[in-house]
């Protein structure tokens, strides 16, 4: 073997060692990198999935944990370590009390999985009183090595080729044609060569499928990034993620309108700059240093959030979730039972204390007891109706989607007239119609208690001899009494429930405070428009708005 061969062979397995060398090292490198990304991955799912979890419909939450990587394998289990859903796996599996993972919450596992014969990365956490574990296959990871390996035997060829043609240069004292081929190789140039046109042609083609694998990585990163961004935006929760210096990194389109910033303006700049609240100040400080998931509730500029804490390795991430109408309604039911409670407390103390008295012949005379039974009676009937009354409004409060019909509410006004004529007769009001047939797409049910509330109320509270004025035209519904009127400081208060203008006079006439809620719940229910007008002691007028 000439001199010259033995420097080009020595050479070239200078460089294939130096280069295999490099490839082991960088080998490792990127198996600690992806086991690192994979446990990051984990711990960032586990995260958004505590905010999806769903003790009560495993599939759901399963399906919702899921979008963010198909990958992902969801396993629900109770706290005597029976799986009670997993998303890999239908039949009944053993218990899983002894797994790693459990008794260690929050850490990444690597061990390999009997049920799926196959390595896994596991991490579990505690919520609503079952084990939410999440696994991922290390293929995702044996799949980037395998690119990788690829890629660097790829380029490891190309630069033992170059090395060869530069020995060759060098020896020849001509580095020329080696500039020429950096040259094509840096502007991935098919061209000839002076040492080898085939071999030029191989690199570059070499070079070009690496271009093509980098670009469509890159394509592939900058769309996962735009679908992240989308979904992030699109939250119905405030989101935001500051680093370890307590900087803004990533904050959503809710968080700033619930800040009054733009996102533009606040990036990469200290939370203090929009957070001014102290309480908020002091609970971010403390999430820093407890390194614990945390929520509380705070008002902020007159709405009540819930605001979760996630304490993570690069930072603090913290979610807000509005609960002033979740709050605004648990008040609602706690007000309507305590007032439901009292209301029929009055009648059944009625009721018990004149059966009291017959027993004990406190009342022993034919008229005593005619009159204590007559007593009777009347309470009980309105305990009915208030009970039928509270029914209804609690059949409409559970109907989210209403019920559309074809309804004429002209002869609804006729019927509801007919049925309450003794009541009408027995006041001698006066009524006069003026109605056009009016159509409304809204449920028949719905449409005749609507309208007999109106009317009921307009002939329970006129006035002996009074008069009764109903007009239906242009969407309108317009009833008009001649009774005893609303003051103005209660006409905003009459829709509520068990609200009575005068308590004394509504029971006496039977009212149980809850017709005009009722009429209030149906016209929101259909998106009607409702107005009052009234004049204490000269009449009321109520208009519907059905369009």
């Amino acid at each position: 073997m000439s001199m010259k061969k033995r420097l080009v062979f020595t050479n070239a397995l200078l460089v294939l060692g130096s280069l295999i060398l490099l490839f082991f090292f960088s080998l490792v490198v990127i198996i600690n990198d992806n086991n690192k990304n994979t446990t990051d991955d984990l711990n960032t799912y586990l995260k958004i999935s505590q905010n999806i979890f769903n003790g009560s419909n495993y599939q759901e939450t399963s399906a919702g944990i899921r979008e963010y990587n198909k990958n992902l394998r969801v396993t629900i289990i109770d706290l005597e370590g029976n799986v009670l859903y997993d998303s890999n796996y239908d039949n009944e599996l053993e218990s899983h009390i002894d797994r790693p993972e459990l008794d260690n919450l929050g850490k990444v596992f690597s061990r390999y999985s009997n049920t799926l014969k196959k390595q896994m990365f596991y991490i579990a956490t505690m919520d609503n009183g079952y084990y939410l574990r999440l696994a991922l296959p290390s293929e995702s990871i044996n799949d980037v090595i395998s690119k990788y390996v690829i890629i660097s035997v790829t380029a490891l060829i190309v630069i033992l080729l170059i090395s060869i043609l530069f020995s060759h240069s060098i020896l020849k004292k001509n580095l020329a044609p080696l500039n020429r081929v950096v040259n094509r190789l840096g502007k991935i140039v098919n061209s000839e060569n002076l040492y080898g046109v085939d071999n030029v042609e191989v690199i570059s083609k070499q070079i070009d499928l690496i271009n093509e694998a980098i670009g469509n990585k890159i394509n592939e990163l900058n769309r996962e990034k735009l679908k992240i961004e989308y979904i992030i935006n699109n939250m119905q929760s405030g989101l935001i993620v500051l680093d370890d210096n307590k900087n803004i990194i990533l904050i959503n389109d809710y968080a700033c309108d619930i800040l009054n910033f733009q996102k533009a303006k606040i990036m990469n700049k200290s939370y203090l700059y929009i957070i001014r609240d102290p309480d908020l100040q002091a609970n971010i400080e403390g999430a820093f240093t407890e390194n614990k998931i945390k929520n509380i509730e705070l008002s902020l500029d007159g709405k009540l959030y819930k605001i979760r804490f996630n304490r993570f390795n690069i930072g603090l991430m913290l979610t807000f979730i509005d609960i002033s109408e979740a709050k605004t309604i648990e008040k609602m039911k706690k007000e309507f039972f305590a007032n439901a409670s009292h209301e029929l407390k009055s009648p059944l103390t009625s009721i018990i204390g004149y059966q009291q008295m017959i027993k004990e012949g406190i009342i022993d005379d034919k008229a005593g007891i005619s009159d204590a039974i007559n007593v009777t009676i009347k309470e009980a009937e309105r305990m009915n109706k208030i009970i039928l009354e509270m029914l209804e409004l609690s059949k409409l409060e559970g109907e989210v989607v209403p019920k559309f019909e074809t309804v004429d509410l002209s002869l609804i006004v006729s019927d509801v007239l007919t049925s309450l004529k003794n009541e009408i007769e027995a006041k001698n009001i006066t009524v006069t119609i003026n109605t056009q047939k009016l159509i409304v797409k809204m449920n028949s049910l719905n449409a005749v208690t609507l309208v007999r509330n109106l009317i009921e109320n307009a002939i329970k509270y006129n006035k002996q001899n009074g008069k009764l004025a109903i007009t239906i035209y242009d969407n309108k519904f317009i009833i008009k009494d001649s009774g005893i009127g609303i003051a103005v400081e209660e006409q905003s208060r009459v829709f509520e429930r068990f609200y009575r203008v005068d308590k004394g006079k509504s029971k006496q006439l039977g009212g149980t405070g809850l017709g005009l809620a009722i009429v209030k719940h149906i016209c929101n229910l259909y998106k009607f428009t409702i107005d009052l007008q009234s004049v204490k002691n000269i009449g009321t007028t109520i208009t519907i708005y059905f369009s």
